[in-house]
This record gives structure tokens, C-alpha cells and sequence, in this order.
């Protein structure tokens, strides 16, 4: 008999969250597992991306609205499972941090199994838990867990440390990539001409304080100020801080040297034709833009921030400090030196093949079995 399980999460929009349990829920094997996907709300643009032998449900068929997190610490998690999930399921999964957790910690099956899944590094614990009344709540929810999920090394050290919750069971489970979907998509063209006299950058993400766009920039705009022009930059992404981007853009004298893409759902075909990709975040999870760049044999220069040492190996050279100096130090070897591109790509070339779905499956499966 197939077992039932339920993925609850808050939404399905353009989060790396968001995309990793598409690729998660869709790389499941069908004849083992009846795949619920269940959202807060009924919203996002990966929402149509799942297979149509999973179901998808929602709780309220509109948009988020304001202030929803804190209105639902009006009412217990186990009212609140009552009302939103009803159902019964095998294993019941908290998809995302926040009320995602709250709810599915509400769960009273004495036979199903809970889990939870943390995607980023905790870097304030009053907003990482504003979800929950309190922080002791917080530790009581996260307590009713069988397990709990962290989607790399730093991110379960973070976790840990910051919580001081040391008696929990977290271990590390990484995002599930689609690499065949990534590999084909890469070959379609792009509608944008790319000059072949320039090293042409990107980077993929939501334009806000997280990714550090605002840093890179300015070191862009640094360097283009002492003679190093030959290089454009593309953003794929939307976010609060596009108008902000666009300012510094402005006076930093590089408006013409970076464009703006805006949401692209599958960027893998505008990846691949970049010469180098630049992860500036200040904090992250395990990133799927750096994995998959890294597939895709474009070489990636990173901050130095949770998972990118175990996507890109101990010794990479490409990771630099998490700050602006960093990222300038970074660009400034990229621009000067040829041969460190060179031994960048080799060194992606040779990660990519350490990648596999069926592997990132196997060690989802073993988590939730064991």
C-alpha cells in the first residue's frame, strides 16, 4: 500500500523553497507514495509546475495578506491542524519555517510521523520565530517533531547553536534538483544578445536585503570607476529592493552595464551562457542557484555562506568573505586574471558530477524511513 504523505507549505511563489519542493514532490516515486502538496494559500507561480498525479489543496484560495503569521498565533496548533488539514496522512511534512511548522506541530495521529524542514541560517531568533507566540511555543512545537530537516551543514549548526535546542533530532537532508529538466532547459536560446567582448555575469534571486544585490553593485560600480568595464551584469529575479538596485545602478555610473530580467521561472538556459555566476547573499540556506550553476559548468563566485562549501568543496577558491570587501576582492581576480576563471570552471566541471537525483531522493527517503 502506498504511503500518504502531506507537504504543507505556505505558499507556492518564487522562493528557492518553494521550487526545491517541486522537484522534491515531483522526483518521488508514484508507486511508493500518494503525494499531497497543501498551501496556506493558493498562490505562486511553481503552483502549476507539479506533476498532475499530486494533489494540491490550499487553505484560502487568494493571495497572502498582511499580518496572517501573527493572527494565527491567536489560535493553538492543534485547532489550527483541525481546521486547515483534516485529513490523515503516513508523514506529515512542514515544508517551510513559520506557521507551516506551527500547524503541522498540531498534528494528533498517533500513527503518522512529523517533520520539519529549515531552509536558512538563523541570524535573529525574535523574527526567525515571529510565527509562534513565544519562543518557549516555538520550542515546545518544534519538540513534537519526529525529526527535524536542515538543508545543509550550517544551516544545522545555526540552528543548534542559536536555538541551544541540542536534545533534537536535526539532521541534514539536501534539496532534491531536477538535473535532466536543468540540462535540457539550458540548451534553449535566450532573447537576449550577450556580447562576446565582455565577461557576462548574472545572478538568481529575489532582489531583497538577503541576496546582498545592494553589495554587489557597489563593488561593481567601485571597480567600473578604476577601469574595469569590460563586464555586464543580469539580475533574474523581482523583489522590494528593484528600485533601490536601480538607483545605485545610477550612481555608481553603471546603468548601462547591468539589466535588470526580472522573474524568470526556469533560468537555466540564461545561466548557461554566462560567464561567471556571483552568489553576494549574506545569508542562505543551501543555494539552488549556485547548485545549479554548477551542473550547468559556469563558474560560480560565492560570499561565504551556509552550504557553499558542501556544493562547491572545501578548498574552492571561489568563496570569499561575506562582506563587500569579499565580493570586491572576488571580482577583482575574475576581471584580472584570467587563468582563475579557468581554474574556477574546471573545478565546477568537476563538482557537477557529484550530483545526482536519484541519490538526493535516496537520502530524503532515508530521513523519513529510518
Amino acid at each position: 500500500m502506498k504511503k500518504k504523505i502531506l507537504f504543507f507549505h505556505f505558499d507556492l511563489g518564487n522562493g528557492g523553497a518553494e521550487r526545491v519542493l517541486v522537484n522534491l514532490a515531483n522526483a518521488l516515486d508514484k508507486d511508493k507514495y500518494d503525494i499531497t502538496v497543501k498551501t496556506l494559500f493558493n498562490y505562486g507561480v511553481n503552483k502549476n509546475l507539479l506533476n498532475s498525479n499530486i494533489r494540491r489543496q490550499w487553505v484560502f484560495d487568494f493571495a497572502p495578506i498582511s499580518g496572517i503569521n501573527k493572527l494565527l498565533t491567536l489560535f493553538p496548533p492543534k485547532l489550527l491542524h483541525r481546521w486547515f488539514i483534516k485529513d490523515k496522512y503516513d508523514y506529515e511534512i512542514a515544508y517551510l519555517e513559520g506557521s507551516a511548522a506551527r500547524i503541522v506541530s498540531g498534528c494528533k495521529n498517533p500513527s503518522a510521523k512529523i517533520f520539519a524542514w529549515i531552509h536558512v541560517e538563523i541570524t535573529n531568533l525574535k523574527k526567525y520565530f515571529s510565527s509562534f507566540r513565544s519562543l518557549k511555543e516555538a520550542s515546545i512545537c518544534y519538540r513534537r517533531f519526529d525529526k527535524i530537516a536542515c538543508v545543509s551543514e550550517n544551516t544545522k549548526t545555526s540552528f543548534i547553536e542559536r536555538t541551544g535546542w541540542h536534545d533534537m533530532n536535526v539532521q541534514v537532508v539536501h534539496n532534491v534538483i531536477d538535473i535532466d529538466e536543468i540540462l535540457n532547459k539550458a540548451k534553449n536560446e535566450i532573447p537576449i544578445p550577450l556580447s562576446d567582448n565582455v565577461i557576462n555575469l548574472c545572478s538568481v534571486g529575489r532582489l531583497n536585503h538577503q541576496k546582498g544585490y545592494d553589495r554587489l553593485v557597489k563593488v561593481l560600480g567601485r571597480l567600473h570607476q578604476q577601469g574595469f568595464n569590460e563586464w555586464h551584469l543580469y539580475l533574474l529575479g523581482r523583489g522590494e529592493d528593484l528600485e533601490h538596485l536601480k538607483q545605485l545602478t545610477v550612481e555608481g555610473g553603471i546603468s548601462d552595464k547591468v539589466t535588470f530580467l526580472g522573474f524568470v521561472q526556469k533560468p537555466y538556459e540564461y545561466i548557461s551562457k554566462m560567464d561567471l555566476f556571483v552568489c553576494s547573499s549574506r545569508f542562505e540556506g543551501y543555494s539552488t542557484a549556485v547548485t545549479e550553476s554548477v551542473l550547468l559548468g559556469v563558474p560560480v563566485i560565492t560570499t561565504e555562506c551556509s552550504g557553499m562549501k558542501e556544493i562547491l568543496g572545501n578548498d574552492y577558491p571561489g568563496i570569499f568573505s561575506n562582506d563587500e570587501q569579499g565580493i570586491y576582492e572576488a571580482l577583482l581576480k575574475v576581471f584580472s586574471d584570467v587563468d582563475f576563471k579557468i581554474n574556477l570552471k574546471r573545478l565546477c566541471d568537476e563538482r557537477a558530477s557529484l550530483f545526482s537525483t536519484k541519490k538526493l531522493i535516496n537520502e530524503f527517503e532515508s530521513f523519513i524511513n529510518e
